[in-house]
């Protein structure tokens, strides 16, 4: 069990692609920092569920020559139960009442890699704080209707000649290990040790385990 202090990482690979397939291809830093922009008018923030509960940015810094970007993702429920507060001598409870247009808050950090997992690719590392009730969908479903508001613009189809809208949209999906995803794309998986379950009747009768069978 997890230390109350300390909280489990989850790796994700963020793909940027165009709206439609062939648009430009997006460029992560124009992304990262038109989400900046946004956030130092604050305004990155959207307003869920009829205005109970809300999602925000609550910081963001770009560092465009070490290639990173940390965000500080906020959710805040109206819905979420008070909370409650114990005396650690008597035991006594004091519950603490949310004040009018408040909501119980929750944040996740995310670091993003600005290098792509691959040389020419549109797979960023992220790295994302395991916090129950802001996790991956919220934040994807965030990122994609900003990337979509902000970089909203348009191009010549090669094969048309017509100017079509085309916008930035991010995907999050499980990150793979590199031996893994090399392994899989050679076709073959190393270090992989397969095994056989097998129904044992009896234990072996030695005086070490005699007492532990009569017992069950």
């Amino acid at each position: 069990m997890l230390d109350l202090n300390s909280r489990l990482i989850i790796f994700y690979g963020m793909s940027l692609s165009p709206i439609p397939t062939g648009g430009p291809k997006p460029d992560i830093d124009q992304c990262l920092l038109a989400l900046r922009t946004k956030f130092q008018k604050g305004e990155l923030f959207q307003m869920l569920d009829g205005d109970s509960a809300s999602i925000r940015v609550a910081d963001i810094k770009v560092d465009t020559k070490s290639r990173l970007a940390a965000i500080l993702f906020q959710y805040s429920d109206q819905k979420v139960a008070d909370p409650v507060f114990s005396d650690l001598a008597s035991g006594k409870l004091r519950q603490e009442s949310k004040l009018h247009g408040e909501g119980v808050a929750i944040s996740a950090h995310a670091l993003i890699s600005m290098t792509p997992t691959k040389s020419g690719g549109s797979e960023y590392q992220l790295l994302l704080e395991d916090v129950p009730g802001i996790g991956k969908t919220k934040i994807e479903k965030f990122l994609k209707s900003f990337l979509k508001s902000l970089l909203t613009g348009t191009f010549k189809d090669k094969s048309t000649a017509k100017e079509l809208i085309t916008y930035p949209t991010v995907s999050l999906a499980a990150f793979a290990s590199k031996t893994l995803r090399d392994d899989l794309e050679d076709g073959k998986l190393s270090f992989v040790e397969l095994t056989r379950e097998l129904a044992i009747k009896d234990l072996d009768q030695l005086p070490e385990t005699a007492n532990i069978v009569n017992t069950i």
